[in-house]
């Protein structure tokens, strides 16, 4: 498979959209924040739809990233020792690529990640 964003020499490049059909595309995205149980429990989920001419996961991504470290910034007075994981994409659709739909394998609580 070809990285798209690396030119022939290895360097970072921008990716020319402009002949890309425009489709409707949504992307989930996921986050969870684990913390002491007198706290709070927090599995924070991004769903992002648009039409457009590229795909919206690193937007869905960063939804979900930015609302864990929103909670983190509110629980911290209590509880330091949080951590945020499991940040991840669950489902993607639209564009060239089609759909994508996250399956965890061989671990605990697989059916966790799935949406319907």
């Amino acid at each position: 498979m070809e990285l798209t964003h690396l030119d022939e020499h290895g360097a970072a490049r921008m990716v020319d959209v402009g002949a890309k059909e425009v489709t409707q595309r949504i992307a989930i995205a996921q986050a969870v924040i684990t913390m002491k149980p007198e706290t709070t429990q927090v599995r924070l989920v991004s769903t992002l739809r648009c039409t457009h001419k590229t795909g919206i996961e690193m937007e869905a991504l960063t939804a979900a990233s930015v609302a864990a470290l929103t909670i983190y910034d509110m629980c911290k007075a209590v509880d330091r020792a949080m951590r945020i994981d499991d940040v991840l994409l669950l489902h993607k659709d639209g564009g060239k690529s089609g759909t994508y739909q996250y399956q965890r394998k061989n671990e605990e609580n697989a059916d966790e990640h799935r949406i319907n």
